[in-house]
């Protein structure tokens, strides 16, 4: 029990979160270490197990305390006091150990259901109240379509980079749910579709590649709101070198602030894995600003109205990946052959034993 327990928690973990059909990736024991009121020392263990390992090692501790045999059953409550240490020193470290970063000042609006034409007096305000960022990030489907004149005329005016979701036709019919970068010439330099489009929703088709904005500051990988939910599409940009992530968002204000609170603990989770800042924008909040630790150094709240955030990206270098991308996919292969073992007859397992046990001499 002690060995099966953690390794069948990874592989169904995994298995609900990247595997299943309707996978979902919310609701893991990660999401309660991701940038936590208290206990912030263990951010550094996502960094290095990610959230599936984080999982299948604190039921480790719950089976050690549980079915180890005598003393050994204080190895449980050691581990987790193991990993409470290592993670305490690795913090510290890292605190004293990062070196210069560049430094992306940015802000958004939150915004929903407006028109495309109160758009540009929102962004008038914006950089009224924020001029000291060059990169502005408006939420998931603040555009019907792919911006028009007016927008990339803006951008060019106020000598802006512009981060802004919309639909981008398809030849046939229907459409990506894209992000698209606007340049400080008003023009159109990159677009990212949605990877994993929301399963029974208008959504868009899923996007047929994906690749970085090579932006003026680094390495940006772009992902649309439930993308950030899914590891797989998330290590593709990590492998292909992401430096820091935006992540544009349409979290519909009729969804609830409990949506709002769960969806923006996924960001803080995101971070401290792979080790990168990540900007995201959210129509009706929660918005954050989250340095590469997966610490929110500024958030706006959940609201219907207008609100703005401003944060930084500290970049400061290329993200990694977690040592459970590996192991989980184990972990499922490993429940698979435990289920099958489990569905086997008693009868057929002792008469299996009992063929194979070497007889007395």
């Amino acid at each position: 029990m002690v060995i099966a327990l953690p390794v069948l928690w990874m592989g169904l973990e995994y298995f609900r979160s990247e595997l299943y059909f309707l996978r979902f990736s919310w609701l893991t024991p990660a999401m309660a270490l991701s940038s936590p009121p208290s206990s912030p020392s263990l951010e550094p263990i996502l960094g290095f197990l990610g959230s599936f390992g984080t999982g299948g090692v604190l039921t480790l501790a719950a089976a050690l305390t549980r079915w180890a045999p005598g003393r050994l059953r204080w190895s449980g409550p050691a581990l987790l006091a193991a990993l409470v240490g290592v993670g305490t020193l690795a913090s510290s470290r890292s605190s004293t150990s990062q070196g210069s970063a560049r430094a992306v000042p940015f802000a958004g609006a939150q915004i929903e259901s407006a028109a495309e034409s109160e758009l540009i007096p929102v962004l008038d305000r914006l950089v009224k109240q924020h001029p000291q960022a060059p990169l502005i990030v408006l939420p998931e489907y603040s555009l019907g379509g792919e911006p028009d004149g007016a927008l990339r005329e803006w951008c060019r005016a106020s000598n802006r980079h512009l981060i802004v979701g919309g639909r981008e036709p398809i030849e046939g019919g229907g459409f990506h749910n894209t992000a698209f970068v606007i340049d400080t010439n008003g023009i159109i330099v990159f677009r990212q579709a949605k990877s994993v489009p929301i399963q029974f929703f208008d959504d868009g088709r899923p996007a047929s590649s994906q690749a970085l904005w090579h932006s003026p500051w680094g390495r940006i990988g772009i992902a649309i709101c439930y993308d950030l939910s899914y590891t797989r599409v998330i290590d593709r940009l990590v492998r292909a070198g992401a430096e820091a992530l935006v992540i544009p968002t349409m979290d519909a204000v009729s969804w609830g602030q409990y949506q709002h609170a769960l969806h923006a603990r996924i960001a803080p989770l995101r971070a401290a894995e792979y080790g990168v800042p990540i900007a995201r924008m959210a129509s009706s909040g929660i918005s954050q600003s989250v340095d590469a630790s997966g610490k929110v150094s500024a958030a706006a709240p959940f609201s219907e109205d207008v609100e703005f955030l401003s944060g930084t990206l500290e970049i400061h270098g290329t993200g990694t990946l977690p040592v459970d991308r590996w192991l989980a996919p184990l972990a499922v292969f490993g429940s698979c052959l435990l289920v099958i073992i489990a569905a086997l007859p008693i009868s057929f397992v002792s008469r299996f034993t009992a063929s194979t046990a070497t007889e007395p001499s």
